[in-house]
């Protein structure tokens, strides 16, 4: 678990950091602490891994606030839980235009600041592992969510990822992806893997998916697919 408190002050911050490590399963290896601008650039060029963000809102001679910074957040890190630690309520009603689970008072922080943590934590535990797929496309990440995943396919050098919202495609390999996605994705052939929960029929030799794709199921994987799917169905019985 990885935990950013982001603080103009460093002093704030070190107290924020102080009082996280006395909250159970945070370690001091967990906390880093970044500057506004640390942050913003790591943002900006998507180097930045947060599960819990601790954010202050208001910035000395910035150009930019917490509130900014956590839109940026919620749009590149979407799993992310962010907690707002401020010493004005000014802004309050602003953080609503925000994805957060907590907003504390740095004058309460010693008493809500645990209580904050624990709700964010069991946020973080409660996801699935891998609910969303973070994928490279030309330099740029994609972000997908895996309830959207109907399909994915190999073609050639490139994986097509068929999804509700439509098509993406990356040019990582499509046994690499499998390590990404959950129990629900099925590999019935060399050059694709199917998401349970679009399947409409399974015959000996194909699959269709509710939106009407035929799937081959290649011979390697012909006896391991039916016995994962015979197992899934027992599971959703």
């Amino acid at each position: 678990m990885k935990i950013i408190i982001c603080d103009d002050e460093r002093m704030d911050a070190e107290r924020a950091k102080t009082i996280l490590l006395s909250c159970k399963c945070v370690q001091e290896e967990d906390i880093t602490i970044l500057t506004p601008q640390e942050m913003h650039l790591g943002l900006e060029v998507q180097d930045i891994k947060c599960d819990i963000a601790i954010m202050d809102i208001e910035y000395e001679n910035r150009q930019f606030n917490g509130i900014t910074l956590s839109k940026e957040l919620n749009k590149k890190l979407p799993l992310c839980q962010i907690i707002y630690l401020t010493w004005v309520l000014e802004f309050a009603p602003e953080v609503y235009d925000t994805i957060h689970c907590y907003f504390v008072l740095k004058q309460n922080e010693e008493k809500m600041l645990p209580r904050a943590m624990e709700k964010a934590i069991q946020i973080y535990c409660d996801q699935e592992d891998h609910e969303i797929i973070e994928l490279r496309n030309h330099g740029k990440m994609m972000y997908i969510r895996q309830a959207d995943i109907i399909y994915a396919e190999r073609q050639d050098r490139i994986v097509q990822i068929h999804t509700t919202q439509g098509t993406y495609q990356c040019y990582q390999s499509l046994t690499r992806i499998m390590k990404l996605l959950g129990r629900n994705f099925l590999r019935c052939h060399g050059g694709y893997v199917v998401n349970y929960n679009y399947i409409d029929t399974v015959m000996r030799e194909s699959v269709i998916l509710s939106n009407g794709t035929e799937i081959p199921i290649g011979r390697t994987y012909r006896t391991s697919f039916h016995e994962q799917y015979m197992r899934m169905v027992e599971q959703h019985v």
